[in-house]
């Protein structure tokens, strides 16, 4: 890739530092894709894509002041071709699959392992 311009730029969502930090670590060793900003809940991450327009937004569900999940539902509200892959653990509370799959979101990513996928 010969510039920034090729990069795919990502939007990382995460209430959890460290997993934020793994996160950033994976993507800064990648020739292709760039970090363009974190959040640590859902509507600063509303505020982070509209600031920033991602190519891909990497969403935890599971957050505090705004799930993951309703920001999801305003950002594709508001950009409705956004690309997001959800970051959940099988045991989050917060995954509604009926509303998954009602508003069309369908990158989904489980870390049953975290310590083991980063």
């Amino acid at each position: 890739m010969s510039g920034d311009s090729d990069r795919i730029r990502i939007l990382c969502v995460d209430d959890h530092p460290v997993v934020r930090q793994g996160i950033v670590g994976l993507i800064s060793v990648q020739s292709d894709m760039t970090l363009l900003a974190e959040a640590s809940d859902g509507r600063e991450a509303i505020q982070q894509f509209r600031a920033h327009r991602p190519d891909v937004t990497l969403m935890d569900l599971q957050m505090p002041e705004m799930s993951g999940l309703d920001a999801i539902i305003a950002i594709r509200g508001e950009f409705p071709d956004a690309r997001i892959i959800v970051l959940a653990s099988p045991y989050s509370t917060h995954f509604r699959g009926y509303d998954i799959y009602n508003y069309d979101i369908v990158g989904r990513t489980i870390f049953t392992r975290l310590q083991w996928q980063l």
